[in-house]
C-alpha cells in the first residue's frame, strides 16, 4: 500500500478532530481515555489509563494522548477487556 499523504496534528487538535469524526458521522462512537484519580491523595494518575466509551462530542474533554501513547491503558483496563 502506497501513502497517499502524511499530516501532523498537534496534541490540542487532536480532541478537536475527535470531536469533528462524531460530528460528521464518520464514527458513531470511539474507545477514548481517562486518568485514574489517585483514591489516597486524589489528584491524577498519568500513568493508569483507562479506556472510555465515547458516543458525543462534549464527553470527549481533554484526552490524555500523551500519557496515552507512553503508558497506554492500565494492565487489568485494557481496550479489548472493556468492551
Amino acid at each position: 500500500m502506497d501513502t497517499m499523504a502524511e499530516y501532523l496534528i498537534k496534541v490540542e487538535d487532536f480532541s478537536k478532530l475527535l470531536v469533528s469524526l462524531l460530528k460528521e458521522k464518520v464514527v458513531d462512537k470511539f474507545i477514548g481515555a481517562k486518568l485514574r484519580v489517585d483514591k489516597k491523595s486524589g489528584n491524577l494518575d498519568r500513568f493508569t489509563v483507562q479506556p472510555l466509551l465515547v458516543e458525543k462530542g462534549e464527553d470527549i474533554g481533554t484526552f490524555p494522548l500523551s500519557s496515552l501513547i507512553a503508558f497506554g491503558y492500565a494492565r487489568t483496563d485494557t481496550a479489548s477487556k472493556y468492551l
